[in-house]
This record gives structure tokens, C-alpha cells and sequence, in this order.
């Protein structure tokens, strides 16, 4: 029996036998034969946007299957590395307030030891969860994302770093001065040239 595919951007038919749908693996033939069928099930525009979004083919112990992810300024940070940093920066949010885990956990409705997994990153924070902190604690979500994953606020360390701080900032200015500076950012950005770089200190 012989096995057809065609791929949406290409209008060639790739023809797989039986023969190569055979399980064998000390030659290592699954791992390849799972590339090409998940190749052609992605179509064009799916392509189009991994290479558009900077993405790469990524494992992650917490996923069976291979995953695309972008690139951070160390590498691709696991899962399981990006709880404990979010674990991390929640423990300073609470310490900041001077509260230890028993004084805080009645408003949170856990017991110490549940919301002590939260701070050692062994479980995973919801995002209701991490609001009804932010609540408890005063701080906005993106501080404790931004601690787990600075490169989703720029192209390099120094451009995060600005971004981010130009975020809290702004978090800290009266209403009037917030809907002035809102009002001078919308002209630059209406005066920018389209192509102009969006971080120049990235080369």
C-alpha cells in the first residue's frame, strides 16, 4: 500500500510506503518519519508565521511532542525554570509587604504548604490565581513575567530592561499626566518612520 500527501504550499505528492511506516527504532526512523508527517501537516501560513515570529523547534520535559518557542537571552528557558523564576518574584512581592506565608495564605484561601508550592515553582500559576495576587500583593501581572521571561519585552537585554521600566514608570504617574504622556506618545509614534529599528542598540 502507498501512503499520499500534499503539502499546501507545494504541489508535489510525496508517496511514503508501508515499508517506511515501519517502526524501527534503532535506526531511529519514527523520529524522523513524525518530522515529515508534522512538516505536512503544517500549512503555508503556519510556516510563514514561525519564520515571521523569530520561532524554533523546541522540547520541553513538561510536553511530549516537540513545541516551537522563541528564543530568550540565555536560550530557551524550560517550563519548569520559568515557574521557579515566577515562584521567585512572587516570594519578593510577598516579603516587600513583610508578610510570611502564614499571614498571607487566609486572604489567599490555601493552606502554607499549597501556596508554598506556588513560591518553590512546583505548581503552576493559573492566570486568575496570579491576579488574585497581584490583588493581595499590589504588583501587576507583567512584573512576575517579565521576571520569567524578559525577552518577550525586546530584541535584546537593554531594550527589555528600558521597556520595562518605562512600564512601571508610567504605572506611577496621576491621571493627568498619564492621558498628557499617552497623547505625545501617539504623535511620535504617528511621525516614525515605518521601517524605522525599534531597538538601536540592537544590531
Amino acid at each position: 500500500m502507498e501512503y499520499r500527501f500534499k503539502l499546501a504550499q507545494n504541489p508535489k505528492v510525496f508517496r511514503i510506503s508501508d515499508e517506511a511506516f515501519a517502526l524501527n527504532t534503532a535506526s531511529g526512523d519514527i523520529d524522523r518519519e513524525s518530522k515529515a508527517l508534522r512538516a505536512m501537516e503544517m500549512t503555508a501560513k503556519t510556516q510563514n508565521h514561525i519564520e515571521s515570529a523569530g520561532l524554533v523547534e523546541a522540547r520541553d520535559p513538561e510536553i511530549d511532542s516537540p513545541i516551537y518557542r522563541r528564543e530568550g537571552f540565555e536560550g530557551i528557558v524550560e517550563f519548569g525554570e520559568m515557574d521557579k523564576k515566577l515562584g521567585e518574584a512572587l516570594r519578593i512581592a510577598r516579603e516587600e509587604h513583610g508578610l510570611t506565608r502564614p499571614e498571607l495564605v487566609p486572604l489567599v484561601g490555601l493552606t502554607p504548604q499549597v501556596y508554598g508550592r506556588y513560591e518553590r515553582g512546583e505548581a503552576k500559576l493559573h492566570v486568575t490565581r496570579l491576579v488574585h495576587l497581584g490583588e493581595l500583593l499590589d504588583f501587576s501581572p507583567l512584573d512576575l513575567i517579565f521576571a520569567a521571561a524578559p525577552h518577550l519585552w525586546g530584541t535584546s537585554e537593554n531594550e527589555a530592561k528600558n521597556r520595562y521600566r518605562l512600564m512601571k514608570h508610567i504605572e506611577k504617574l496621576p491621571a493627568e499626566k498619564t492621558k498628557l504622556l499617552l497623547e505625545i506618545v501617539e504623535s511620535f509614534l504617528a511621525l516614525q518612520p515605518s521601517g524605522e529599528a525599534k531597538d538601536p542598540d540592537h544590531k
